[in-house]
């Protein structure tokens, strides 16, 4: 498979979606992602780089919720932060109009992150 260099891809929209479900008893985060891609990177696949939003624990309480008798003043008590998490998504040479991937990001005790990214085609 080629590998599209980074410098060439174009960044990709963050249009999307998140929401909730259940499965046998586990909770599932979905994320759903757009890439627009150009008719040639269409054409020869390769990889694209996402910063894919995501809670990470808070730094300055390490996820306790509070410091001290207080609750943090940087999550508001939640032990979470927004952060972002890195990932390479590959697509196949000749990736057609609305074809997707899903992946899983994380598995954690209260349930797991599945990402679906849906490749687009400009059309200039």
């Amino acid at each position: 498979m080629s590998m599209t260099c980074f410098s060439d891809v174009r960044t990709p929209s963050l249009r999307g979606s998140t929401g909730k479900w259940h499965l046998q008893g586990l909770n599932f985060e979905k994320l759903q992602l757009e890439v627009l891609l150009t008719p040639e990177q269409a054409y020869r696949g390769g990889q694209v780089r996402l910063a894919v939003p995501v809670q990470v624990q808070c730094p300055h309480c390490k996820g306790l919720g509070d410091r001290g008798f207080f609750p943090c003043w940087h999550c508001h008590g939640t032990g979470t932060v927004a952060g972002k998490r890195l990932i390479v998504v590959s697509h196949q040479p000749d990736t057609q109009d609305n074809s997707w991937v899903r992946l899983s990001l994380a598995d954690t005790p209260a349930g797991a992150l599945l990402l679906r990214v849906n490749f687009r085609i400009s059309q200039n």
